[in-house]
């Protein structure tokens, strides 16, 4: 495997107002999809992007990667995020 075992988080990651957004409207799917996304992402050497095909891998729907965009957490590039 050429990425990390492991990532590292910030303990106040959940008290970012991106984060917080998607508590209040009870997204919880789309927060794990984001915690997922960051472990794919460290386990296969991606650097953060985010692999469109990923997504099902992940946990995700397009609806979540479009949530985690208007949020601001994720960034559209070709190819996935």
């Amino acid at each position: 495997m050429a990425g990390l075992k492991w990532i590292r988080l910030e303990t106040t990651m959940f008290e970012n107002p991106k984060l917080l957004y998607l508590q209040e409207d009870k997204q919880y799917r789309t927060i794990v999809s984001y915690l997922q996304g960051m472990c794919y992402a460290g386990r296969h050497g991606l650097a953060g992007f985010i692999p469109k095909a990923a997504l099902r891998i992940i946990g995700a729907t397009v609806m979540d990667a479009n949530r985690l965009v208007a949020e601001g957490l994720w960034l559209p590039a070709p190819g996935g995020w």
